[in-house]
């Protein structure tokens, strides 16, 4: 640490001028950070935390069904926030509602295959910053959590650099400007994430403590925030900060070695800080083990070289220019994992500091480490080559994308900058030494200057890029770097300096209040998981069965209200995607899909819709979003093969409230067809309403048709009228516009319609039709939860799938995928009295041996079975699924979550806490002791 200068001596002395001006300087520059502080969360939290708007991006839910109205639809705020709406908030919703009610959540059921809930690290809720949303209204609590966040992280970088040697004033910068970087912001509503990156500083301000303390309860910190990092759900970002930490803690225990001590005084805090990682790292055993588990059971070969998967060159661009290259600007990748920002003004204060740091009073090491940080974290992150190769086998960094890293550059180069800001704002030194310095930033700046206006020239006017916020942010580097330049000059005037480095401040601080506006998206409360009608009935009808949503509840969005779909947004096990695969192919690789989160592309007339791999998944619905096309046969109105030809009649309009009337036969339906002889572009929304009326005129049913434009020809409104063939006779049809005019066909002197009656073949029957979609039963569904009187074994995986497409296979034989009890080939009564998420109870009535199947892919390491509380073995059948064998008689089959290795990582856990809590009172006595041995000391 170098030595002072006699100016520096002198301007220390209380009262002095030197001091009164640097300290004015100072509180312009803290002033400036905390309004920037305090506008930031008014602007982008206020109104989350007042309750008119809930701090997600869930008006994304109003893009999709069955929560969108085709007919307008609506752009949301960010369309890439879909791994939050369709995975973590769903999940979460399903997790607090259990809990409230009594029940510890581990499992959920619902999406998919379903996954572990608090069994593991995934939702990231076991931290003083995210556990809110258990407790809270999540719509409201989610804006706490990210107000939450953004303390922590500025106060963390704070009191890091504070404890490194700044003063207040640009430590407090350094913890403003990190608020703003890319991996903090674009990860906005995934808490996990956000909260991850949150705590990055406050684990190098533990590591610093224990460094300077060197005693007991200095240790305690770093395994607190040990166990938080691991605890907040992101392991990618968990292992690269406790990389850092490690080599962070070595080269300051190196660099602060006392002699005087010698080596045993290293040794020991070496071994304290060693201790409490492993000890934070324990304390999480409990979930990091079913993490664990969790992995080793999922199809991830899909990330075997996700490491290698550099960044495009605009996302380095945008580390100074944040908002031009939003939406699809990212060449092949999306911008939440492309997102880099820090600005052009910390650009520059990072740079400089490697110059001018070096006079600054700070902590040995600190500099060089944080610089061959940021360089180490640029070259992984945009520049690999064969000198980065070897860390695509180093755990974490293998199989983990490298944009990941974002996240430690940020801190990195957030310090630096605080550096360099107390560099350019240092008191003392000789005229030379001011101008030296003056010149190297202003030198940074012309660089910086003519680099944001080459950028600006490059990419203005390009496809997919924002050219307005291009030139607005070339503006506001250039200003800030200016001011920067002039504050840099004018540190001799320590006031004026102040206020040019606080104007720099503000600027700054302006740009990352505009550039969070895309990455953190509010939505309307309303648009929270809205429960519609079309929610209602398939919660009302799905009973313990399946749910397939067709363009319905993507991802995992149907565990927010309980409903059992196929898709589901989670990791998912190799069986569980050779079945789905099995049904479509594309499963996993068409269009909005990804290894974690298939969807099946079928349709009401596919082949596929009517085979026993549905059959046996137990897919009893089929959600079908509006617009899509209705199964069925077409008929003329008087219920015979249809006749009337559209186009030798005339068109009526019917302007919005309408309607067209005409007489049909009493038949079974589920649609009728009307003519529109004139398309509709999009921007002409089309919505019409079909009622059906008995021969009293009462109304029998109706249906809804909602489309953003349309082809000519006709259209299929939905109707739920299979038992219409009951009705008294004739019916009467009546159709009505809604929204714009609408021209519709009319043949001798009637509305042209055909009605769509159901097919036998198709064995569907429509149940529910609404604006927001058409819910269908399957009636040759087998019960997800099931009794098979008869077994076969087939070990090779694809003759086993062959053989459970087949339709020779009987629907009562289970196909083992090994040899298990003999089945008796009789029948059995089987009453579901609990189908939890994480349990089922099942009382079943068996005239002879045989087997209970529960179409789950649960793996039986994890789940424990009980025949009449006699814990017995569960065995995969139907490849994908479990079964048990139950002898004859009556049993109740009770299966259950436990948790692979679940009590080796609660004692693990407990001990950890143990652990902590004697280190924690040792420490106190300890420290107690020494102050009563200093009191009692004779003076001198």
């Amino acid at each position: 640490m170098p030595g002072t200068t006699g100016a520096d001596t002198a301007s220390t002395e209380p009262g002095a001028p030197g001091v009164t001006r640097r300290r004015t300087g100072d509180l312009l520059v803290v002033s400036a950070v905390v309004a920037m502080l305090l506008a930031l969360i008014a602007v982008r939290l206020g109104p989350s935390l007042l309750g008119s708007r809930t701090f997600t991006g869930t008006d994304l839910l109003r893009t999709f069904a069955p929560w969108a109205n085709p007919a307008h639809p609506v752009q949301p705020q960010n369309g890439w926030v879909g791994d939050s709406v369709d995975f973590w908030i769903p999940a979460l919703i399903n997790a607090q509602h259990r809990l409230w009610q009594g029940d510890i959540p581990l499992w959920v059921g619902a999406g998919g295959p379903g996954s572990p809930l608090l069994a593991v690290t995934n939702l990231g809720l076991l931290t003083p910053l995210s556990i809110w949303p258990l407790l809270l209204p999540p719509e409201w609590a989610m804006g706490l959590v990210k107000l939450l966040q953004l303390i922590a992280a500025f106060t963390g970088m704070t009191l890091w650099l504070r404890r490194v040697g700044l003063r207040t004033a640009p430590a407090a910068a350094a913890g403003l400007l990190y608020l703003g970087t890319g991996f903090f912001v674009s990860f906005g509503t995934w808490v996990p994430q956000a909260t991850t990156a949150a705590l990055l500083p406050a684990l190098l301000w533990t590591v610093e403590r224990l460094v300077q303390r060197r005693t007991l309860t200095s240790a305690l910190p770093v395994a607190v925030v040990t166990a938080f990092l691991v605890f907040a759900g992101f392991p990618a970002v968990a292992g690269h900060a406790l990389y850092a930490g490690a080599a962070y803690f070595i080269v300051r225990l190196l660099a602060d070695r006392r002699p005087a001590a010698g080596w045993a005084s290293t040794v020991r805090t070496g071994l304290l800080g060693v201790g409490a990682v492993l000890v934070g790292v324990a304390v999480t055993a409990f979930q990091l083990l079913g993490l664990a588990n969790l992995l080793s059971q999922s199809e991830t070969d899909y990330r075997a070289a996700s490491f290698f998967d550099t960044l495009p060159m605009r996302s380095l661009v945008s580390t100074v220019l944040p908002r031009a290259f939003l939406d699809d600007g990212f060449e092949g990748t999306n911008p939440v994992e492309a997102y880099a920002y820090v600005g052009a003004g910390t650009v520059l204060l990072s740079l400089a500091a490697i110059v001018v740091g070096r006079r600054l009073p700070i902590r040995r090491g600190v500099l060089t480490y944080l610089a061959v940080g940021a360089l180490f974290c640029t070259s992984v992150i945009w520049f690999q080559g064969f000198w980065t190769d070897w860390l695509g086998h180093v755990p974490v960094f293998a199989g983990s994308l490298p944009g990941r890293l974002r996240g430690m550059l940020a801190v990195f180069v957030c310090a630096l900058a605080g550096i360099g800001l107390a560099g350019i704002l240092q008191r003392g030194g000789t005229r030379r030494q001011y101008r030296s310095r003056a010149a190297v930033v202003s030198g940074l700046a012309v660089v910086g200057v003519a680099t944001l206006v080459y950028l600006g020239l490059r990419y203005s006017g390009r496809g997919l890029i924002r050219t307005g916020e291009l030139w607005a942010d070339v503006g506001i580097g250039i200003g800030v770097l200016l001011l920067l330049a002039t504050a840099a000059w004018l540190s001799r005037r320590t006031l004026l300096g102040g206020l040019a480095a606080a104007m720099a401040i503000v600027l700054s601080g302006v740009q990352i209040v505009l550039s969070t506006a895309n990455f953190w998206p509010t939505s309307a409360p309303t648009d929270f998981y809205q429960r519609n009608d079309f929610v209602t009935a398939v919660q009302q009808r799905q009973g313990t069965d399946r749910v397939l949503g067709l363009g319905a509840f993507f991802g995992s969005t149907g565990q927010a209200y309980d409903i059992r779909t196929v898709s589901g947004h989670t990791f998912q096990p190799a069986e569980w995607s050779e079945y789905l695969t099995s049904i479509d192919p594309t499963a996993y690789t068409g269009p909005w899909t990804s290894p974690t989160s298939p969807r099946l592309s079928l349709n009401l007339n596919d082949p596929m819709m009517h085979g026993s791999l549905l059959d046996r998944l137990g897919v009893a619905l089929v959600a079908l979003a509006p617009g899509e096309r209705i199964p069925g046969i077409a008929l003329g109105p008087d219920g015979k093969p249809p006749t009337e030809s559209p186009w030798t009649g005339r068109q009526v309009t019917l302007d919005p409230g309408e309607s067209l009337s005409r007489r049909i036969a009493a038949v079974d339906l589920q649609g009728v067809r009307v003519n529109m002889p004139i398309p509709r572009e999009r921007g002409e929304p089309l919505e019409l309403r079909a009622e059906i009326f008995d021969a009293d005129g009462t109304r029998l049913t109706s249906g809804w048709l909602k489309l953003d434009g349309s082809p000519a020809g006709w259209v299929t409104i939905p109707v739920t009228g299979w038992a219409l063939s009951n009705a008294k006779g004739p019916l009467r049809l009546k159709v009505t516009s809604f929204g714009d005019p609408v021209g519709l066909s009319v043949a001798n002197g009637a509305p042209a319609v055909q009605l769509i009656s159901p097919d036998p073949q198709d064995q569907l029957r429509l149940i529910h039709s609404d604006e927001y979609g058409t819910l269908w039963q399957r009636l040759t569904a087998l019960p997800r939860i099931r009794w098979a009187a008869d077994t076969e074994v087939i070990a090779d995986p694809q003759q086993r799938l062959q053989r459970l497409a087949s339709p020779q296979l009987s629907r009562s034989t289970v196909v083992l995928s090994a040899p298990g009890p003999a089945a008796a080939g009789r029948p059995a009564e089987v009453t579901v009295t609990l189908d939890s998420d994480d349990r089922m109870i099942n009382k079943v009535r068996a005239k002879g041996a045989g087997y209970l199947v529960v179409a789950d892919p649960l793996d039986p390491e994890d789940w424990e079975a009980r025949v009449d509380g006699t814990i017995v073995p569960l065995v995969r059948a139907d490849h994908a699924f479990v079964a048990v064998a139950v002898p004859a008689g009556e049993h109740t089959v009770e299966i259950r979550f436990v948790g692979r290795n679940s009590t080796l990582g609660l004692a693990i856990s407990g001990s950890a806490v143990l652990v902590l809590l004697a280190a924690g009172v040792t420490g106190w006595v300890l420290r107690r002791r020494r102050r009563v041995r200093t009191a009692g000391a004779p003076p001198g």
